[in-house]
């Protein structure tokens, strides 16, 4: 794969082996809690929730795997190629082909998604947070962004400044 064309699948490995790749997806479901909920939920919010876990997971890999200097050209790459579910062209990558009729039909914006992918590119050039507002201001990057998904899967809006909002924000509140 040239690296000019983002996949999600940027291994050199076999096809599927790759992050984003489906058979890679697959295995790194099976070793999270995700299956359970998955059994348990209704199936009308299954197929969204995989599509929604499968970039996230392409996001977190393309962050954690592979050369130290390659990744940020990873991750920028595949942000481009993301940007193309809410701009009406063809993603490239196979995992956000099937991430475009969760978005469609969840109303799911790409603020989000964006908000995880900078927190990959800040995990390249930070390791340690000095205070305790820099640490809540890398959760508003990496864990509210996840509650926002599966809301947004749900139907349940989170607008500014509601209930909703503020409950979601709870493993990143805003400092007083």
């Amino acid at each position: 794969m040239e690296a000019s064309q983002p996949t999600g699948d940027t291994s050199a490995g076999p096809p599927g082996s790759g992050p984003g790749g489906e058979d890679r997806l697959r295995q790194a479901e099976r070793a999270e809690n995700f299956p359970v909920a998955l059994r348990v939920l209704p199936a009308r919010y299954r197929a969204h929730l995989v599509a929604v876990y499968d970039v996230v997971r392409v996001i977190d890999d393309l962050g954690d795997e592979g050369a130290p200097d390659e990744r940020t050209a990873r991750l920028e790459e595949f942000a481009a190629d993301l940007s193309t579910v809410w701009t009406g062209g063809a993603p490239r990558s196979p995992v956000l082909r099937r991430l475009v009729p969760t978005v469609r039909a969840c109303g799911i914006g790409p603020d989000p998604f964006d908000r995880l992918v900078a927190a990959n590119l800040q995990d390249q050039r930070v390791s340690a947070y000095k205070t305790w507002d820099e640490l809540l201001g890398y959760c508003a990057l990496s864990a509210v962004p996840i509650g926002r998904l599966v809301l947004a899967v749900f139907g349940v809006p989170a607008a500014p400044g509601s209930a909703v909002e503020r409950e979601s924000d709870a493993c990143a509140p805003r400092s007083s």
